[in-house]
């Protein structure tokens, strides 16, 4: 019978080192090896096939991924606070009350996620967002939270950033800087369970994500009930209207 067992990590990497080494000693001395001259292609294509096959057997087995472009059916989330939350050219677009003060937000709720949506799972997010206005206002934006107030995320208020966790009882928070008006930022954060959240940022014109916070206590474990896999909410204290946008979120988590 044929064997189709697939190979392991290390007998993978074996061979993709054996080759290296081939395509070495092909460099120095084709001759003595005796080998076409084309060997060094028809390796490379083999060390590709064999990377490729890895990196999407991991993506597809090892990892849940979502992503949104923010160009969904408003229907698919659900509304928080006023109604006045749409999905449009500018992505999620909240706004708050033009008379009082109030709130608006959406988020997307996942049932029967608990082999899915886990804080026992390394999980990652991210965000652009922008804000017309940052004083007395504030974006929320959490991620793998329950009802019972675990969670890990981001908060802007009156403009400035800060990471948060909470364990369902006491929330964590970390400085990220200050937000400018208007400008689209990016926002990510990498939760490792039981250890930390690392929290990242990159602005309008920055050519490189930089780290700018790391949180280690009151991280999220155990919770129960379906969990949110996103949720957004702006929120202000005036009786002037203020609008948020989300054009883009991902989120990733290993299986």
């Amino acid at each position: 019978m044929p064997d189709f067992s697939q190979p392991t990590n290390e007998e993978i990497m074996l061979r993709i080192n054996e080759l290296t080494e081939r395509v070495d000693k092909f460099e120095k001395d084709p001759i003595t090896l005796g080998v076409g001259i084309d060997t060094r292609g028809n390796i490379e294509d083999i060390v590709d096939s064999f990377l490729g096959d890895k990196v999407f057997n991991i993506n597809w087995d090892e990892y849940f991924y979502y992503s949104s472009l923010a160009d969904e059916d408003i229907t698919r989330y659900d509304i928080l606070g006023n109604s006045k939350a749409i999905i449009g050219a500018n992505g999620i677009t909240m706004a708050t009350p033009a008379t009082g003060s109030g709130a608006t937000g959406v988020e997307l709720r996942v049932t029967n996620a608990s082999n899915v949506m886990r804080f026992d799972r390394e999980t990652r997010f991210r965000f652009v967002f922008d804000i017309d206005n940052v004083a007395n206002t504030t974006l929320i934006a959490r991620t793998v939270q329950d009802d019972d107030g675990h969670y890990v995320g981001f908060q802007v208020t009156n403009g400035a950033m800060t990471g948060t966790t909470r364990d369902g009882t006491t929330e964590s928070t970390v400085s990220l800087g200050t937000y400018t008006v208007d400008q689209d930022v990016n926002l990510e954060l990498r939760f490792v369970p039981g250890k930390s959240v690392h929290y990242y940022f990159r602005g309008r014109n920055s050519a490189r994500t930089e780290l700018r916070g790391v949180l280690r206590t009151n991280l999220p474990t155990g919770g129960t009930g379906d969990k949110h896999l996103v949720q957004f909410r702006l929120t202000e204290s005036t009786t002037t209207e203020f609008t948020a946008n989300v054009p883009y979120w991902e989120f990733a988590q290993k299986r």
